[in-house]
């Protein structure tokens, strides 16, 4: 199945209903339907075809959603980026032999390389169009285009066709329990994967998109209340700025039947907090843009197994596997990996990330974690963060997690360094409430863990440098720490 037939299918049923609101601008699903025709008309004729991946370098509008339809119904494959991205062919990840256009805003510039751009204005102009022209693909034809987070390495281009797509939608039917009465408040942009799958995800089932461009915490509660918001998600840089601002006052958003928050960066107590004050309906969701969605906890998982990311989504299965693949007992800590009809199989000319990544139909996101018997998952650091003191091994998430744990610190990120005679130490960074010094940092470990595991060095920073969807992004860290490393020297 196309996805766009199921646009199409909305726009005939409920043509006068709300499809897309961008503040006071509101666009039905017949008025959509007649966008994405228009955009698909142009971009035909402007020759994008069948299997073309056109990147979408645009900030979010209702043009962009229709967008969305338009090259999903001609079959091209849908490469959302970051506008900001355009300076350089290397930043946005594919060469021009696989991009076939990028379309973007009259006054954006265009790429060194030479791709074709496309501006969004004349996408959208007045040109004659098809009538109810027949979708150009089925669902084994490509859809989107999508890259990992990028925030332990280089990030991997993968494609997903539309009945991967769709049957992800149908994993998320058992939490979210999307209805055509929805209306989802698309926080995170669909320039963004997670964003723009989710705005796929609510045009599916027949929902509102309502586009967020607010300025601060207090415009953002008022457009979600007028706007009578139904279901979102967000990232914990939308969340900190909610639960400061609902602290002294009455239950946000008492009515709101789903608040998906993704696990990177929320703490317990923030977690806890958002319940309190933001809305009681909060779902805690882990990831990967390889497989949006994983896991899922309900507030009664997060009462139940508060430090879980809860159980497994519908269709997927998870298990936990040591170094060599072989499957673990339950609450053993290993590799995770998984498996579902709706998983990225493979990367882009990346044959060496292949070989860790995908391996006998499982997908690996090379996340260490643990498994109950109850099925809950439990995340335990990253593998590819293992560090190794004089040949014993041991994983960042323990050291963060006993940082954390002094009131003063409200985030701590832990990496290895190279040290001549352990082979790595442990340096951390960490944002506070209060001063603190190094030592002081230090010394509260070493009460909590064994030495080799203690930082070497305490940098206080600002604030975490965080890639759009708030993951920490350690190597902008471990930039800062080369400098203040090569400046003192390691100590033992």
């Amino acid at each position: 199945m196309n996805i766009a037939e199921a646009f199409a299918g909305h726009a005939k049923s409920r043509p006068g209903a709300a499809a897309v609101e961008d503040g006071e601008r509101i666009v039905s699903w017949a008025e959509l339907e007649t966008l994405a025709n228009r955009g698909a008309a142009c971009l035909t004729a402007e020759g994008i075809a069948q299997g073309d991946i056109v990147a979408l370098a645009l900030p979010e509008s209702i043009e962009y959603i229709a967008l969305l339809w338009s090259l999903a119904w001609i079959g091209a494959v849908i490469f959302p980026i970051n506008a900001e991205l355009l300076r350089s062919e290397d930043e946005v990840g594919l060469g021009a032999r696989q991009l076939k256009a990028v379309i973007m805003e009259e006054s954006a510039p265009a790429l060194p390389s030479g791709t074709a751009t496309l501006p969004l204005e004349r996408i959208f102009a007045e040109t004659p169009q098809a009538e109810n022209p027949a979708a150009a693909c089925g669902g084994r034809q490509p859809l989107s285009c999508t890259q990992s987070s990028g925030t332990t390495g280089k990030p991997k281009t993968f494609l997903l066709n539309h009945d991967q797509v769709i049957a992800s939608f149908q994993s998320d039917q058992e939490t979210l329990r999307w209805t055509a009465e929805d209306r989802y408040a698309a926080l995170v942009g669909p320039s963004f994967p997670s964003g723009g799958r989710l705005c796929l995800a609510a045009l599916f089932a027949g929902a509102a998109v309502i586009i967020e461009k607010s300025k601060s915490a207090a415009e953002l509660v008022l457009l979600l209340q007028e706007k009578r918001v139904t279901v979102t998600s967000m990232t914990p840089l939308h969340l900190r700025p909610l639960i400061k601002y609902g602290a002294d006052k009455a239950l946000l958003f008492p009515l709101m039947r789903s608040m998906r928050v993704a696990t990177a960066g929320v703490t317990a107590v923030e977690r806890d907090l958002a319940r309190r004050h933001v809305t009681p309906n909060i779902i805690i969701v882990y990831g990967c843009n390889e497989q949006p969605w994983i896991s899922a906890a309900t507030p009664a998982d997060q009462d139940g197994e508060p430090d879980s990311v809860g159980r497994p989504v519908a269709g997927l299965e998870a298990e936990i596997v040591d170094q060599d693949h072989r499957p673990l007992p339950l609450g053993s800590v290993g590799l995770i990996r998984m498996r579902s009809d709706h998983t990225a199989t493979g990367y882009l000319d990346n044959a060496e990330a292949d070989a860790r990544a995908f391996r006998d139909g499982w997908f690996y996101p090379m996340d260490l974690a643990a498994i109950n018997e109850a099925g809950y998952i439990f995340l335990k650091g990253r593998a590819d963060d293992m560090l190794s003191y004089d040949g014993i091994k041991f994983y960042p998430l323990e050291v963060e997690n006993v940082l954390q744990s002094h009131p003063d610190v409200k985030e701590a990120a832990v990496f290895g360094w190279p040290h001549p005679l352990h082979g790595q130490i442990a340096v951390a960074a960490v944002t506070t409430s209060a001063a603190l010094a190094g030592d002081d940092l230090k010394d509260f470990c070493a009460r909590r863990l064994a030495q080799y595991k203690v930082p070497k060095l305490v940098l206080r920073v600002a604030e975490m440098p965080r890639n759009p969807t708030g993951k920490i992004v350690k190597r902008r860290l471990e930039e800062r720490m080369r400098r203040k490393l090569a400046a003192q020297g390691a100590k033992q």
